[in-house]
C-alpha cells in the first residue's frame, strides 16, 4: 500500500504555519524527512513520519 509524501510546503499549508518553521523541526530531528538527492535536494515527508510527529512523543510544531 503506498503512502502520500508531502513536500515543506505542503505539511506548512496542512499545518497552517510557514515552511521556516517546518524545515526547522526537520533540522532539529523532530521532524523526519529525507533529501530527493542527497544533501542537495528538497525535503520529503511520508504520512506516516508526519503522523508520528503530529500524535507521537514529538513536541507541537510551534513557532520558536
Amino acid at each position: 500500500m503506498e503512502q502520500e509524501i508531502y513536500t515543506v510546503e505542503e505539511v506548512a499549508e496542512k499545518l497552517k504555519v510557514t515552511k521556516t518553521t517546518v524545515s526547522r523541526r526537520i533540522r532539529d530531528g523532530k521532524l523526519k524527512a529525507f533529501r530527493t538527492n542527497g544533501d542537495t535536494g528538497s525535503y520529503i515527508i511520508t504520512e506516516e513520519d508526519l503522523r508520528n510527529f503530529l500524535y507521537g512523543d514529538t513536541p507541537e510544531l510551534v513557532s520558536a
